[in-house]
């Protein structure tokens, strides 16, 4: 369940990536000629923004967000919501 729905995240966040990417790297690559080393290239992983599991030691973030905090913490707000209409957690 976890790693499809990270496949699908991933999937709608890559392109935006890449666009940004490449908007930003045009921005500090304008006007600058004969540019010394390599060409940069598009890197879509764990270093560079892309969503994935945790080493397998323990609760990652995934299942702790998926499981413990959301759950939770919406029947935490509703119950604070109660006592108090302008709260915000």
């Amino acid at each position: 369940m976890a790693i499809e729905d990270l496949i699908k995240i991933n999937a709608e966040l890559k392109p935006i990536a890449k666009a940004e990417w490449e908007i930003n790297t045009i921005i500090r690559r304008t006007g600058l000629r004969n540019l010394r080393g390599k060409k940069p290239v598009w890197k879509w992983d764990k270093k560079h923004g892309k969503l994935t599991r945790g080493d397998g030691k323990g609760v990652n973030w995934y299942c702790y967000a998926t499981y413990i905090l959301k759950p939770r913490l919406i029947l935490f707000t509703l119950a604070c919501k109660k006592d108090c209409l302008n709260i915000i957690i």
